[in-house]
């Protein structure tokens, strides 16, 4: 009776802990998830059995939840809401280029240099290098032509220089009429 009554109290013992343990499909799916964990993370290499619970949860704890992608999209979309639409910049683009335009009218230059040394028939001088055009579309200049034309009428104030061995006689022609002369 003895032994009758100690192998009940192991079969006792052997069922109750079959209940306490986790059915085989838990066990597996535990694993699975474990082995998830240990491809993703750096805790403490491939061994799984070295893997704490510690571990899991550090890894655990530094992952972001989803309050904290939900702060981030509303950050991203705060920016993209901030962000001046297309046609909004279009607009202010040319608007930008009218005011440029009304305010650059007033300072169009134009710097043209004589590099040859060599003059053209009736000792004219061809401009061979245009060094600076803010309004092209007013200072017509063409390479190696002896004119520079300017298509809007006004007050143009020109700077001339010349360095030759012989003193130059120099002649500004406005509409083929000579406006300025000098001879020294």
């Amino acid at each position: 009776e003895r032994e009758k009554a100690g192998a009940a109290e192991v079969d006792l013992k052997i069922k109750e802990g079959l209940a306490l343990m986790a059915p085989r499909s838990n066990l597996e799916e535990i694993a699975d998830r474990v082995e998830r964990l240990q491809l993703v993370t750096d805790c403490r290499g491939p061994d799984l059995n070295a893997t704490t619970v510690e571990d899991i949860c550090s890894v655990l704890d530094r992952k972001a939840n989803v309050e904290d992608i939900n702060d981030v999209l509303r950050s991203v979309q705060g920016d993209i809401d901030a962000k001046i639409d297309s046609a909004a910049f279009h607009k202010a683009v040319r608007d930008q280029s009218a005011i440029n335009a009304s305010i650059c009218v007033d300072s169009s230059v134009g710097r043209w240099l004589w590099k040859t040394g060599r003059t053209k028939a009736g000792h004219l001088i061809p401009w061979n290098s245009q060094v600076l055009n803010t309004d092209p579309a007013n200072f017509g200049w063409e390479k190696d032509r002896s004119s520079v034309c300017c298509q809007s009428g006004g007050l143009y104030e020109i700077n001339l220089c010349f360095f030759a061995r012989k003193k130059p006689v120099l002649q500004l022609l406005v509409n083929g009429e000579a406006v300025i002369e000098s001879n020294n």
